[in-house]
């Protein structure tokens, strides 16, 4: 069985903090298939659902909350499992604009610090020989 995002965000050293978790129950414990990174303005046909797709959000403009608006509804769409935005590099914060749309729609957004690396990591879930799924991090060289 996935992790949960509830898990998935409780992992140590990511720091990752929910923005926007909707309803505890049914949001935080959605199974997170596949970690996914995307800086498509539309990833969904890379999507299968189930995912937490991360972004710096070089393509999401903070000043156009209708793009940012369209941005999440294609998301949730997908069926994504939640949607992760790195700051510290193209934002410096999560855009006020994008919080409210995702919490429209109910789709959970988290914050990924920049101490995060995301860029020289990557995330990715693996099944084991006992049917389990795990949440791996492994760092590359940098």
């Amino acid at each position: 069985m996935p992790p949960t995002l509830r898990q998935v965000l409780a992992l140590p050293g990511l720091e990752l903090r929910a923005l926007v978790a909707v309803d505890e129950t049914s949001t935080l414990d959605r199974p997170v298939t596949w970690v996914a990174v995307s800086e498509l303005a539309d990833p969904r046909p890379f999507l299968e659902g189930g995912e937490l797709v991360l972004s710096t959000g070089m393509r999401l403009r903070a000043r156009d909350p209708a793009k940012l608006a369209a941005y999440v509804e294609r998301l949730v769409e997908a069926g994504v499992a939640a949607f992760g935005l790195g700051v510290g590099l193209t934002h410096d914060h999560v855009p006020t604009a994008l919080i409210e749309a995702a919490d429209r729609v109910g789709l959970p957004l988290i914050e990924v610090p920049v101490q995060t690396p995301a860029r020289r990591s990557r995330t990715f879930l693996r099944r084991r020989s006992t049917k389990r799924w795990r949440v791996h991090s492994t760092l590359s060289a940098s």
